[in-house]
């Protein structure tokens, strides 16, 4: 019985060191005022001993929502507003997400981002595939502003190959 629990916490400490190798959320994307020409926003950077700010015109505008991700190296791979997707290098790679009359109202160029919500999108990497994400995403059918009160009619997951 010792033997049996001895494995478990060595398997534990090894796939749990090996995981925590991973760097996803070493960079992140902040912004408001992207959407606007001549603002430049903050990507903190957790890759040195100390937190680095760098300001950079982001590609989508996160003034409504986001979410982005880094490649297992900390080196910004994604970023999201709902509406649509940028890559590391901030350029548009994919738009349309989400569409409707929400979109329609909301996510032109310039948009503010998809009004699903702040946190309603989430990135993840797909194990074993190096370059491979999943976007998880919500569509909103209601909104109402009195009491804050928000239905989903669909919630959705889009597939991404960063290469």
């Amino acid at each position: 019985m010792v033997k049996l629990k001895m494995l478990i916490v060595l398997l534990t400490i090894f796939v749990s060191s090996t995981i925590a190798q991973y760097k996803h959320d070493y960079q992140m994307v902040a912004g408001y005022w992207s959407g606007f020409d001549g603002y430049f926003d903050p990507i903190l950077d957790f890759n040195y001993d100390t937190l680095q700010i760098n300001y950079k015109k982001h590609g989508i505008s996160l003034d409504r929502n986001g979410t982005n991700i880094s490649d297992k190296n900390g080196k910004l791979a994604l970023y999201f507003n709902g509406c649509q997707l940028a890559d590391g290098e901030h350029n548009l790679i994919e738009d349309g997400f989400n569409p409707g009359i929400i979109y329609d109202n909301y996510c032109p160029p310039k948009s503010f981002g998809y009004i699903a919500g702040q946190q309603s999108n989430l990135i993840l990497p797909i194990p074993e595939k190096e370059n491979e994400y999943v976007i998880f995403h919500s569509n909103l059918r209601s909104y109402f502003n009195v009491d804050s009160f928000i239905y989903f009619s669909s919630a959705y997951y889009s597939i991404i190959d960063a290469s």
